[in-house]
């Protein structure tokens, strides 16, 4: 696949190209992106990748060895795979097409970053094309990360990492959608803090790492 109409953004050292069918990074995608750089480590998993800016963020602290680059959409690897060598990526990497986990069949990581699509869309608000995909979150914005939140944890390795980003408006039953998120991770046994906050007149922005301690 090839890219046209590309433009370039420069974010903490890293140079990205952007393209109109792959998700621009915004305040969410450098709050994750940010925690990334501090905080992941050995074999890591960038879930979503659109640029790659949380893998490529990734990349940057020592303790990480290795990035899978993953996205359902085919631009997107295509794009992350170019701002890789844009940024002469050395530690080992590859790029998976998959829909969350479907093609990371038995596949653990140490470390899993993931931006879902969050905002409630109504039929009416799709858009057209491969770009929608990160967007859209269904009626309540649950619907990508719900199912992401039922199969990560049998891809995360012993005392492993989950960063993901969440927005309080990807919420249900009038609850905010940080607690609800929280309340499902700590229920599946994980423990759950924030490491990164943004706020917004209209909503606000978390990172939570999550990980369960073994011995």
């Amino acid at each position: 696949m090839v890219l046209s109409n590309s433009d370039v953004i420069e974010f903490s050292g890293l140079r990205l190209h952007t393209t109109a069918s792959v998700y621009v990074p915004h305040e969410d995608s450098f709050l994750l992106a940010e925690a990334a750089r501090a905080h992941a480590r050995d074999r890591v998993l960038d879930l979503g990748c659109g640029t790659g800016i949380a893998g490529l963020s990734a990349a940057q602290n020592e303790s990480v060895t290795e990035v899978v680059f993953a996205d359902v959409n085919p631009a997107a690897l295509t794009l992350a795979e170019k701002n890789t060598m844009e940024n002469k990526v050395e530690k080992p990497h590859s790029f998976v097409h998959t829909d969350l986990f479907s093609a990371l069949d038995g596949e653990q990581f140490d470390t899993v970053c993931f931006n879902p699509p969050y905002m409630p869309t109504a039929k009416a608000e799709k858009i057209e094309g491969l770009e929608n995909a990160a967007y859209d979150g269904g009626s309540d914005g649950r619907k990508v990360l719900d199912r992401f939140l039922k199969q990560f944890a049998y891809h995360l390795a012993p005392n492993g990492i989950l960063l993901l980003l969440n927005s309080s408006v990807s919420a249900n039953d009038g609850v905010s959608g940080n607690a609800e998120t929280q309340r499902k991770l700590e229920g599946q046994g994980f423990q759950v803090k924030g490491i990164a906050l943004k706020s917004f007149f209209f909503e606000q922005l978390v990172v939570f790492e999550a990980k369960k301690e073994r011995n």
